[in-house]
């Protein structure tokens, strides 16, 4: 099997203006987050983030100006992909399906406290929020979601901090016109996250973190499809009725994950645990897990 290249950026700064390149990793990892300043505490689940907004592996530019006090504006582009399978029985669904996204996001640095507030556009084609389909069920050709995003993070003793993140967003599907279904409504999708984070708990270089939060979901997503009820003898034609169905999930998935990271010289170790309730936002689905890793800097 070809090697490939998993990820790589590059990065720079000329008087007020910073910039990033980057491709493996997502606009996300270009525009600055409230936590950025925390200790560098991986978790089990993408915390925040925006999950549907931003694609995790795409290839992006973005670019920072510092205004004044503490003050920056940052945007940037990712052009990305959602993934085809390439063993499928649906041509469309072999090949992978283009998707672009764009934000503008406002930082304020200030002294014990961050704020950060975003917007943007996600535009996909052939797919809703990652979510692809095909023949008689094929249920986008395009679809457009625009997006915001607020977050804060606080100091709140000494060598402490509170932060949150809360996202939201509105998707236009443009239905297919070869399908059952008709036509979806603009739907909206959420999703949050609460942390705490304690550095020096029991010496110095060791930190602390819990973290709560719920992966994007559909809020309350509609479809209208044409669904044969009967059969019309004389005609031999199918009958059909119009009918609406919810896409909502059954659940609201709720995630608690605990995680201590120690730093000794160009070593660090961390250890995680996840618990995650109504998970994939099905009811009654529960899971767990753990993490253990050990790095070192060279």
């Amino acid at each position: 099997k070809r090697s490939e290249m998993a990820a790589a950026s590059f990065s720079g700064d000329y008087e007020n203006v910073s910039w990033k390149l980057g491709t493996g990793l997502g606009l996300r990892a270009g525009l600055k987050g409230v936590d950025d300043r925390e200790v560098n505490t991986a978790t089990l689940i993408s915390s925040e983030e925006s999950r549907g907004y931003f694609s995790n592996a795409g290839s992006f530019a973005s670019a920072s100006y510092d205004l004044n006090d503490g003050i920056s504006l940052a945007f940037g582009l990712e052009i990305a992909e959602n993934k085809g399978v390439r063993v499928n029985g649906a041509n469309n669904l072999r090949e992978d399906a283009k998707r672009y996204t764009s934000a503008v996001q406002i930082n304020k640095n200030g002294l014990g406290f961050d704020l950060m507030m975003r917007a943007g556009a996600l535009v996909e084609k052939d797919a809703v929020l990652g979510s692809r389909s095909s023949g008689g069920f094929r249920l986008v050709n395009k679809s457009f979601t625009g997006f915001i995003g607020a977050g804060a993070r606080i100091e709140v003793g000494v060598n402490s901090s509170f932060n949150f993140v809360v996202n939201a967003g509105m998707t236009d599907v443009e239905a297919s016109t070869s399908s059952l279904f008709k036509g979806a409504n603009n739907f909206i999708t959420t999703s949050w996250s609460i942390g705490f984070t304690k550095r020096e708990v029991f010496k110095d270089g060791d930190s602390l973190k819990l973290s709560f939060y719920q992966p994007l979901r559909v809020e309350n997503a509609k479809i209208t499809i044409d669904k044969a009820i009967g059969l019309n003898y004389d005609s031999r034609q199918p009958i059909y009725e119009t009918r609406t169905y919810g896409l909502a999930p059954s659940g609201r998935e709720l995630a608690l994950e605990a995680s201590y990271r120690i730093l000794e010289g160009a070593w660090s170790m961390q250890a995680s645990l996840m618990y995650r309730h109504n998970a994939g936002h099905r009811i009654n689905i529960h899971s767990g897990g753990g993490m253990m890793w050990l790095r070192r800097h060279f």
